[in-house]
């Protein structure tokens, strides 16, 4: 069995706004997204509130890149991450990172936001593990994206089964591992921890944390 750090990055590595978030900004003001895509996009997300998912009901929704070219995401996606979030990584968690992989530990970074965005950090702290948003590509229009994803999105208490399901393929010592969250939803899977630190935590998170004893940290 191996000790791990997990780190997530929105909010955690990567303080305030999502990856996808400034990523989205980016890619409305080159007037990429196809107006039809708009309009897909906020009608799921609608539809999906009507039928009582509030939970992250924008979050899994990638119908904004419904029908676009893969390899032309990527490069935008490639050079968005350069432009704007490497210079916007936590100095503190990057150090933090660097000190564990010193210790033995193995790194795993998590994040909700798209593959095409969050692949890009492997340049920057090259982890041993990457969990992040898989989005589908056409097998019919092969090179472009359906707008669905496939598995599970990494948000909420989804994250607690998708490292569940990777205990035994990498081989996790949950009792002897560490784990590094900024929000509530985040609680599920770092009870799996033997331990956790709340980093710029929510108000609740940060509450939670108080309670329990875990220690709290101000990355920036």
């Amino acid at each position: 069995m191996a000790n791990w750090a997990v780190f997530d990055i929105d909010g955690t590595l990567l303080p305030g706004a999502s990856i996808e978030a400034r990523f989205l900004i980016q890619f409305r003001k080159a007037k990429i997204i196809p107006f039809r895509n708009v309009l897909i996009y906020f009608l799921k997300g609608v539809f999906s509130i009507l039928r009582g998912n509030r939970e992250d009901v924008f979050k899994s929704n990638k119908m904004y890149l419904k029908g676009l070219s893969v390899q032309f995401v990527k490069e935008f996606a490639h050079s968005f991450f350069k432009q704007h979030i490497i210079s916007n990584l936590s100095s503190e968690g990057l150090q933090t990172i660097e000190k564990y992989r010193r210790e033995n530990y193995r790194i795993m970074l998590m994040s909700g936001s798209l593959d095409v965005l969050v692949e890009n950090i492997r340049e920057v702290c090259n982890p041993d593990y990457l969990v992040c948003t898989e989005l589908e590509i056409s097998p019919v229009n092969s090179g472009r994206f359906t707008g669905k994803i496939v598995g599970l999105h990494p948000y909420g208490s989804r994250k607690k089964r998708i490292l569940s399901n990777l205990k035994d393929k990498l081989e996790i010592d949950f009792g002897r591992s560490i784990v590094f969250a900024n929000h509530h939803s985040d609680v599920h899977h770092m009870e799996l921890f033997g331990e956790a630190v709340a980093v710029n935590p929510t108000p609740e998170l940060e509450g939670i944390a108080q309670k329990r004893g875990w220690r709290i940290e101000r990355w920036e």
